[in-house]
């Protein structure tokens, strides 16, 4: 190859690679390297051609049960609106029975987007949905049952493991793209806003504890483990607002490697 050059060379690896087969090098060895190259390229093609129905099929089991809380929590999904909608509906057991679900679709989340990590960058098919707020959403909403309902049943063990796999699956999406998940200690959700959220649950008789401060203490120890990974990455993704999340996010994160780096040459 050496005394053809290197456009030669490039012609031939092209050719074989991308299977057009215009151009042969000639000689055993030569040949044998282009079969090669040819055989890489189909194998290639082929691929893709399996790797893409899968990534779709991830993306639509995502975004099934974001489209679904459109009903139950409105959009932007809302943690207060989804307690509430539950309860006049059809009471609180019918949210207590839809956890186990959610776990699942989060626990998919997970696994697809740690395995496909722009999948997190895939948006919902409208502007106002988001896979992001929707975890978010259900995130508070666990911690609401966890932190201030006062109801007897299983709901509680429930809630709780969710709340747990979906801490477990921001936080390690957060950190594969080296956002922060540590609390700071400065909570971005204030006693106001949670107790303005309670009144309005106390108003049509969701059952509460009526110790506030203990339900503030309660619900902030629980949100501190994934406020941060939340906000950081509906910074990273620019999330659509909702409440609660990334109506509070700190300015677009652009990633480390995406920095410009700084010159360490003295000036």
């Amino acid at each position: 190859m050496d005394q053809h050059g290197v456009r030669a060379a490039i012609e031939i690896s092209g050719s074989s690679l991308l299977t057009l087969g215009f151009a042969a090098p000639g000689g055993f060895g030569p040949d044998l390297i282009a079969f090669s190259e040819a055989a890489v390229g189909l194998g290639l093609i082929a691929l893709v051609i399996a790797y893409l129905p899968s990534i779709y099929a991830a993306y639509s089991r995502r975004e099934l049960v974001v489209a679904m809380l459109d009903a139950r929590a409105g959009v932007p999904p809302n943690a207060t609106q989804l307690v509430l909608r539950h309860h006049q509906y059809g009471g609180l057991a019918r949210l207590d029975r839809k956890w186990n679900e959610w776990e699942r679709w989060v626990v998919d989340i997970g696994q697809t987007h740690m395995t496909h990590p722009f999948l997190a960058f895939f948006r919902s098919a409208t502007w106002d949905h988001s896979w992001l707020t929707s975890t978010a959403t259900l995130l508070d909403t666990a911690n609401l049952r966890l932190s201030a309902i006062t109801l007897p049943g299983g709901g509680n063990a429930d809630a709780s493991m969710y709340l747990t796999a979906a801490t477990r699956v921001v936080r390690d999406i957060a950190g594969f793209q080296q956002i922060a998940v540590e609390h700071d200690g400065d909570h971005k959700l204030t006693p106001a806003e949670l107790n303005a959220s309670l009144d309005e649950l106390d108003a049509v008789g969701v059952p509460l504890d009526k110790d506030r401060r203990l339900v503030w203490e309660r619900f902030a120890a629980r949100r501190a483990k994934y406020e941060p990974a939340v906000l950081g990455l509906a910074s990273l993704l620019d999330a659509a607002p909702a409440p609660w999340s990334s109506d509070r996010a700190p300015p677009v994160y652009i990633p480390p490697i995406l920095r410009r780096r700084r010159s360490t040459d003295p000036q």
